[in-house]
């Protein structure tokens, strides 16, 4: 009895509104009826039409995994609205003795049409694209670099893959030449590519096929550079010859010697 008090105290005050993408989740509260607690939550976006994937996530495994047994307005297809409810199994979810502090968050990512990729700039060299698969169900997140220096190692992450998905991530140049450069699994969500120090640098195409069976995909552009940036290998040149040339004005300026004596 004393998990499950602590569990309901612990969900009024770590259960936030969030923004994301232009919809927005607020007014989140929650209740517990001795079995499951019921968060109750309103899910806004301009468009009422459009679906969302809601899942909540928990700090028992560091906000890594969806929680599994959820039911109501949770999932591929929820829809803009008031009063909201996800109900969730405590008991079938945490362990008997579990016993830690635990937060919450409710996350809404919203469900590309058919052939629609929804992309998000996290930063100047990384971004964030989400599609939809329709005939396996599964929405798919990639996190990639769009910005990558030769001979360096670089992180791509990706959620919505069932734990046994063959991924395979290859690279097509400016010529639509494909190579592959990685494999994983699924249930690993994270893979780290290490840039040959050799490949050409411009821009490149990244495509991760998140289901090898189905042949579904997400692309990204990607931009490969020096490692050194070329300013900062252009300078020091610069600065040598300017060197060179000080010297040569003043050797230039010395009077010449004059004609050697024979006697």
């Amino acid at each position: 009895m004393f998990f499950l008090k602590r569990v309901y105290g612990l969900l009024f005050c770590f259960l936030l509104p969030t923004v994301l993408l232009g919809q927005q989740i607020e007014n989140v509260v929650s209740a517990f009826n001795g079995q499951r607690v019921i968060l109750t939550y309103t899910l806004t976006h301009p468009d009422t039409s459009r679906r969302f994937a809601i899942q909540v996530f928990s700090s028992a495994d560091d906000f890594l995994r969806p929680l599994a047994h959820v039911t109501g307005a949770v999932g591929l297809a929820v829809k803009p609205g008031r009063a909201l409810q996800i109900i969730w199994n405590v008991r079938q979810e945490l362990p008997p003795d579990f016993d830690k502090d635990i937060r919450y968050k409710i996350k809404a990512t919203l469900v590309p049409l058919s052939g629609e990729k929804v992309k998000t700039t996290l930063s100047k060299k990384e971004s964030t694209t989400t599609v939809f698969a329709t005939e396996t169900n599964q929405l798919f997140t990639l996190t990639a670099p769009t910005v990558c220096r030769r001979g360096k190692l670089y992180e791509v992450q990706w959620s919505g893959t069932n734990s046994n998905d063959p991924i395979r991530f290859e690279l097509y140049d400016a010529a639509n030449a494909q190579k592959i450069i990685g494999r994983a699994q699924g249930s690993e969500n994270s893979w780290q590519w290490e840039v040959p120090p050799t490949i050409k640098t411009g821009r490149y195409t990244l495509k991760v096929i998140f289901n090898t069976k189905t042949m579904d995909a997400v692309t990204q552009p990607l931009h490969i550079r020096h490692k050194i940036p070329l300013l900062v290998k252009v300078l020091p040149l610069a600065a040598a010859g300017a060197a060179l040339l000080l010297i040569g004005n003043k050797t230039g300026n010395a009077p010449l010697p004059g004609p050697i004596n024979p006697n």
